[in-house]
């Protein structure tokens, strides 16, 4: 709700205050209606920005926009988690759609590759996830 709180006052402080709709995603697995509505509001271009609370909830969501068709010109999309990286945004290339997204690790430092290679030293049976690729969230726990 912080995040929501932030939107609504950076648009109330603007001397072109723009139209904020919010939308509740309770199961991305039913968004197809919800998305359509979306689709259908009036307006030139369409800025929607997406908080979800995963890497893998991005992934369906994302998908179930192309499902739509709001993979187009005049729709540009802010994504709040901090791992875009992490996400395959190939389907979003063209069509003219913009995606702005946040990715706080630099996974070509020496560092973060040392951290991803004693991870997949570590003990199965007693690291949950060892030997994977290692997810931002993961990071900062480790």
């Amino acid at each position: 709700l912080i995040h929501l709180q932030h939107i609504y006052d950076s648009f109330n402080n603007s001397s072109d205050p723009l139209e904020v709709v919010v939308r509740r995603v309770d199961d991305i697995e039913n968004t197809h209606k919800m998305l359509r509505q979306l689709d259908q509001l009036e307006g030139a271009t369409r800025n929607i920005v997406v908080v979800m609370s995963s890497t893998s909830a991005y992934r369906r969501l994302l998908h179930k926009i192309m499902d739509v068709g709001m993979n187009k010109d005049h729709y540009h999309y802010i994504l709040g988690g901090l791992s875009i990286a992490e996400l395959d945004l190939r389907n979003f290339t063209y069509g003219g759609v913009t995606i702005t997204g946040f990715q706080i690790v630099n996974r070509n430092s020496p560092s973060i590759k040392q951290l991803q290679h004693n991870w997949n030293q570590l003990n199965t049976d007693l690291w949950s996830g060892a030997g994977q690729k290692l997810s931002v969230s993961k990071m900062f726990i480790f």
